[in-house]
């Protein structure tokens, strides 16, 4: 059992007794030790820490590719690894104010969370360090741009991310896929991993995504996020309705026909 002594002697040096009263009140062991490994690795604040559980992080995660690998974190303590590893879905943006705006533009969003570049930080995970901004990139004598780059320090790789207020096209994973490309030739140093790409959409469909990103060598993901935290009755139904597409997802992916 790697909960063991040292282990609980970390956590209590560590963490406030509000971070306990909070941790207290996750009644499942593993969904406890996920929050308290998160405690510890991220150094969250108790007001971040109640953030997260609210908006139900342990589940979010768990709707990742590799979902076994999100329980084997709270279960055995495993490090992050792998790119797949990290992703969030939805990311959950509440704390940029857009809800009671009519209508607002990429480069509102992308302004915000620049605004909001700390809080947006804790919501992507640990490890991120902010490397730029509407980030040019030229081929052919012309410019083209992507909103966000990091750079993960466990992975050791540059994380691209592109902001889209509608629902996922496919041709924003081509045009994903292109940036990839190029990072990974000219920007990233020879020791790096290969460079990975998110776009964050306001909807996505996960059959599309799955025909779109299937044959890319590139890792890519798509994630959805919301600008205002649903209620949580709201947002199981939501994470339910998504895992049911998954599954389907990777059912289809190995028969030749399956109804949707």
């Amino acid at each position: 059992m790697w909960q063991d002594n040292n282990y609980y002697q970390s956590l209590f040096s560590r963490i406030s007794w509000t971070h306990m009263v909070e941790l207290i009140r996750v009644d499942n062991t593993t969904k406890r030790a996920f929050y308290e490994l998160e405690c510890i690795k991220s150094n969250w604040s108790t007001w971040e820490l109640k953030r997260q559980i609210n908006s139900m992080l342990y589940e979010r995660v768990g709707l990742s590719k590799d979902k076994e690998a999100v329980l084997a974190l709270a279960n055995e303590g495993q490090l992050i690894d792998s790119p797949e590893k990290i992703l969030r879905d939805p990311y959950i943006l509440e704390f940029l104010n857009l809800e009671e705006r009519a209508s607002y533009s990429e480069s509102d969003l992308e302004e915000a969370l620049i605004n909001h570049l700390q809080e947006f930080m804790h919501e992507l995970g640990r490890d991120f360090c902010f490397v730029d901004r509407q980030f040019r990139i030229t081929v052919g004598g012309e410019h083209y741009f992507f909103d966000l780059l990091f750079y993960h320090r466990s992975l050791q790789c540059l994380i691209a991310i592109d902001l889209k207020l509608g629902k996922f096209k496919h041709d924003y994973a081509g045009q994903m896929n292109f940036y990839l490309n190029y990072l990974r030739e000219n920007v990233a140093y020879p020791h790096e991993n290969y460079p990975v790409g998110i776009l964050l959409c306001a909807e996505k469909d996960a059959e599309e995504v799955y025909y779109a990103t299937a044959a890319l060598d590139n890792k890519l993901f798509v994630s959805r996020y919301m600008v205002a935290l649903p209620s949580e009755e709201t947002l199981k139904q939501w994470l339910k309705e998504e895992q049911d597409r998954l599954e389907k997802q990777f059912d289809f992916g190995s028969t030749k026909k399956r109804d949707f």
